[in-house]
């Protein structure tokens, strides 16, 4: 188990297979996929499979885990944005209905987009939301991200928030408190 990030209250690690049946539990649920693409259970098997294969690469989905209980709280992504730009970052995330409204979204795009920041090639992290999902987009600017406006993507109108990395830009060491504000 590789763990990706840490927070006062979340565990983000790279997913293993006990964590299957939550994650497509939670991806077929209702409220949770009213924002994301639409994808059968199988489709988001085959997903779940290729980041459990891929443990170990720099952009991956991964879980986020409750640390007080280790439940499966929800999983988070980051991916090229574009396929011939390696230096835009992607972040993506979902969370469980029980983990929602607690602050636990913001805590972990903030520990996701430092590790993502710490990546030498990353020249900027972006965000798409659906434009009626407010929740989300308070989560990206509560983290730093700028709205930008629309972009399109496979035919719908997305909210689009940037945050780009600093020329000066130095990781934060090993458990500094990124959750102070």
């Amino acid at each position: 188990m590789l763990i990706i990030a840490e927070t006062p209250a979340l565990l983000i690690r790279t997913l293993l297979p006990g964590d299957e049946e939550p994650y497509v539990a939670m991806l077929a649920d209702p409220e949770v996929n009213r924002h994301l693409p639409r994808r059968t259970p199988e489709q988001n098997r085959e997903l779940f499979k290729a980041a459990y294969i891929n443990t170990g690469a720099a952009l991956n989905r991964w879980a986020i885990v409750h640390r007080s209980d280790n439940a499966f709280a929800g999983m988070c992504l980051l991916r090229h944005f574009a396929d011939n730009d390696i230096e835009t970052i992607e972040i993506g995330y979902s969370f469980c209905p029980p983990y929602w409204g607690k602050g636990y979204a913001t805590e972990a795009v903030k520990a996701l987009t430092a590790y993502g920041l710490a990546l030498p090639q990353t020249r900027q992290i972006v965000a798409v939301t659906t434009p009626g999902n407010t929740a989300s987009q308070r989560v990206l600017l509560k983290a730093g991200f700028k709205n930008n406006a629309f972009i399109e993507r496979d035919s719908e109108k997305l909210a689009f928030f940037k945050l780009v990395k600093p020329a000066d830009y130095i990781a934060p060491r090993p458990g500094a408190d990124l959750f102070s504000n």
